[in-house]
């Protein structure tokens, strides 16, 4: 599972970057790599790796390193050579063909581990957004709806990446649980059990919701006044209604949080 994503994505790399350099936009083709290298292959694949079972392991970081020196190699040419003479290459680096894409380019997070991914980013973003102690074990219940047999066949790899969760129950759908944190990933909903001081979290957000209304309502005035609508560049007040948009989403979803409490 994070084989076929981090292949696709370094397909898309491939293909991003090689096309950034044809048009001349070195810091985009930068971004991207410190990207892929930092972020997908560091943070998740290889992390992800130690928990997935694969014959195939090594041959696939040896091409993935392989790409990503090819690549690199334009902005670090002392430090990808001396690492390619390591793996035992007889040719210089600098004289490498220019890799290709090997399969259709999948845009977008559509991989069964980009799921995954995307709801254990969101139970960490909860824990710390709800300031629950790193080293605190707790439980969670994820209604993951269609995604139920995946989830229930990656629990120790949620378990296991970073996300403080003793014990995972996976179920299809269910009632909302009192006393629990709540997130949700689009129709995939989570709540994590005896991580909350009830009293102290609902004064939290309640305040939240206080600042969030005010400067909602202020808003809302600034659109509805005729004269700036009129007179502000209409990029100006199509920022101010994307502002507003973002705003009311936020409320949306704390007064949703207070429900669970």
């Amino acid at each position: 599972m994070a084989e076929d994503w981090i292949l696709n994505k370094l397909n898309v790399l491939i293909k991003d970057v090689t096309d950034d350099f044809n048009n001349y936009n070195f810091s985009s083709a930068g971004e991207r790599l410190r990207e892929f290298t930092w972020n997908d292959l560091a943070d998740w694949y290889l992390e992800a790796n130690k928990f997935e079972n694969s014959s195939q392991r090594g041959q696939i970081l040896y091409y993935i390193l392989k790409n990503l020196l090819i690549l690199w190699h334009p902005f670090a040419p002392f430090i990808t050579e001396a690492v390619w003479q390591e793996m035992d290459k007889k040719e210089l680096l600098m004289v490498e063909k220019w890799p290709t894409p090997l399969a259709p380019l999948v845009r977008g997070e559509k991989n069964d581990f980009a799921v995954i991914k995307n709801v254990i980013i969101t139970i960490r973003n909860a824990r710390a957004e709800n300031k629950v102690e790193p080293a605190r074990k707790i439980k969670a219940v994820i209604y993951a709806g269609k995604h139920a047999e995946l989830f229930a066949a990656q629990t120790e790899l949620i378990k296991s990446l970073r996300t403080g969760i003793s014990e995972l129950e996976i179920k299809v759908s269910g009632e909302k649980i009192a006393g629990a944190i709540y997130a949700a990933v689009g129709e995939i909903e989570i709540y994590l059990l005896g991580a909350l001081d009830e009293v102290k979290e609902k004064v939290r957000l309640e305040k939240g919701i206080a600042n969030l209304e005010k400067i909602i309502k202020a808003n809302e005035g600034k659109l509805a006044n005729k004269e700036f609508v009129d007179k502000a560049p209409e990029a100006v007040v199509e920022k101010e209604r994307q502002k507003l948009k973002g705003w009311q989403a936020e409320l949306k979803k704390i007064k949703e949080q207070i429900k669970h409490l």
